[in-house]
């Protein structure tokens, strides 16, 4: 009996040296560390044992738990990278509008009743520096070579004539106003006349002379009459390519300047970079008669200080000097 109860004692023990490490006061060993994270982490994801009651019912308080922390975790990346992409929209939508035209400089009315391109609107505020302000009168004389650059064709020449043309710039500007006259019910303006070359003016002035002429004056007489609503070749300002007539009569007429329509454009030609180059009362200044058809780009910032100064071009540019 003793020899049974020896070889089971020492049975007994070899098996616990086989064992391994063997937990001491509840501590688990690195191995069972490692079972027991993996099992609960599986066990998480994929399904609680029937036989673990007491991860069962702490699981079974919150089933979510796990799913809750990676919704959490992701939502948390998530909003995080929202927040950055956010960041880098806002950063983005902030910066300044490409122009060329500076953003201080940019003083486009906003209550036009049609919706311009951005074209129109970069037409519309053009010259802000005075590129366009070149004056052109019978003191300021232009080469005989001069032809402006960029001429197209103006889109609302009257129908009844080859289309006329105008400086690009200028004409685009030019379109965006009419359509806007045409919105206000002055659809029927139209540009009887653009650009004209050296050689077109000669003509035309030469036609008038010989018209003042026909009615007795004397060469002398009849140019110095022609001269107060026709320039000599040189002095128009139809040669820059920056200036149109526009109206609804069968011809150019200060009868023009009673109607509806010349008055809305007075007072708006403004905000489309235009002026009414030879206003009423002013023919000491700019040399030639009331013309409430003749209307000059010179780009809206210029456009709207000879507005409201009420000034010439002659005068307005006279007074940038003495400023400048």
């Amino acid at each position: 009996m003793k020899k049974i109860l020896l070889m089971l004692i020492t049975l007994s023990l070899l098996a616990c040296t086989a064992c391994g490490d063997i937990p001491m006061d509840g501590e688990e060993s690195e191995a069972s560390k490692t079972e027991s994270t993996t099992s609960i982490a599986d066990e998480s994801v994929i399904s609680q044992p029937e036989n673990n009651t007491s991860v069962q019912e702490s699981t079974s308080e919150k089933p979510d738990d796990t799913s809750e922390v990676v919704s959490e975790t992701e939502s948390s990346v998530s909003e995080s990278e929202s927040a950055a992409e956010s960041e880098k929209e806002s950063e983005v939508i902030t910066q300044p509008p490409v122009s060329s035209t500076p953003e201080s400089e940019i003083i486009i009315d906003t209550n036009y009743a049609i919706e311009l391109s951005d074209e129109e609107i970069k037409c519309i505020n053009a010259g802000a520096n005075g590129e366009y302000l070149i004056l052109v009168n019978k003191e300021n004389k232009l080469p005989k070579d001069f032809v402006p650059e960029n001429l197209v064709d103006i889109r609302k020449t009257r129908g009844d004539r080859a289309p006329e043309k105008m400086v690009y710039t200028a004409e685009t500007a030019l379109n965006a106003f009419l359509k806007e006259a045409t919105y206000y019910g002055h659809g029927d303006v139209t540009i009887t006349s653009g650009y004209r070359s050296i050689a077109k003016q000669e003509s035309l002035f030469n036609y008038y002379v010989s018209q003042e002429m026909a009615s007795g004056k004397d060469k002398a007489s009849a140019e110095a009459a022609a001269s107060v609503y026709s320039a000599y070749p040189g002095t128009s300002e139809h040669h820059t390519g920056l200036c149109a007539d526009m109206h609804n009569l069968p011809a150019a007429s200060q009868n023009f300047g009673s109607t509806e329509a010349a008055k809305w454009m007075a007072a708006n030609a403004h905000r489309f970079g235009f002026i009414l180059r030879f206003p009423q009362g002013k023919q000491d200044i700019t040399g030639y008669m009331w013309e409430p058809w003749h209307f000059r780009f010179v780009g809206i910032k210029h456009a709207t200080a000879i507005y409201e100064s009420g000034l010439t071009l002659e005068e307005y540019l006279a007074t940038e000097a003495e400023v400048g």
